[in-house]
């Protein structure tokens, strides 16, 4: 995660000067968080995917993270997926873009962009991984991100269409590996 923030930050072309927050959604759920140049630490990695969220009250689904349920992870990995949607995480790439499901994958992700711009209010949030393939979801998690701020915060730079961004390097993992051995 850690390469991954540092190569979209620094080859990504996001309209970026001090701080941007990149979110893998794949097997897992990874996030990390970059600002004034230093990769945010603390005493081990991060587990943003472990984060707690409110369920949706209509999603049925009980999450499947061994530790939590209904944790980030437990509810918008592949693996969660594979249950939701009663296949193979092989064949998720065949669910329709209209199942109604992911409206409940868009509000967890637009509630966990909403739990990062409070806390740390980055310039901009990028979405990657496989999850994110399905183009259906980047809008939906935008208005959803939009209706769940409410308005709390007021400043130009959360316009949505700038502020939740998906990834633009295919490899940035491989690539921030190669800039963070090129830092040490």
């Amino acid at each position: 995660m850690n390469g991954s923030v540092l190569a979209e930050f620094t080859l990504g072309n996001h309209p970026v000067r001090h701080s941007l927050c990149y979110v893998t959604i794949g097997t897992g759920v990874g996030i990390a968080l970059l600002t004034s140049d230093h990769i945010l630490k603390g005493l081990t990695h991060t587990e943003g995917g472990h984060m707690l969220l409110q369920r949706h009250p209509q999603d049925m689904l009980y999450g499947i993270c061994p530790f939590h349920g209904d944790c980030l992870e437990g509810l918008v990995t592949n693996h969660a997926l594979s249950k939701r949607f009663d296949c193979s995480i092989h064949d998720l790439d065949k669910v329709p873009d209209d199942a109604s499901d992911w409206e409940f994958i868009a509000h967890y992700l637009a509630v966990m962009c909403y739990n990062i711009t409070i806390l740390y209010t980055p310039e901009a949030i990028v979405l990657g991984g496989g999850i994110m393939n399905r183009t259906v979801l980047l809008p939906k998690i935008r208005v959803k991100f939009v209706e769940i701020l409410n308005g709390y915060i007021q400043h130009p730079g959360l316009n949505p269409d700038r502020y939740i961004r998906t990834a633009t390097l295919e490899q940035s993992g491989l690539v921030g590996a190669i800039l963070l051995g090129q830092k040490a």
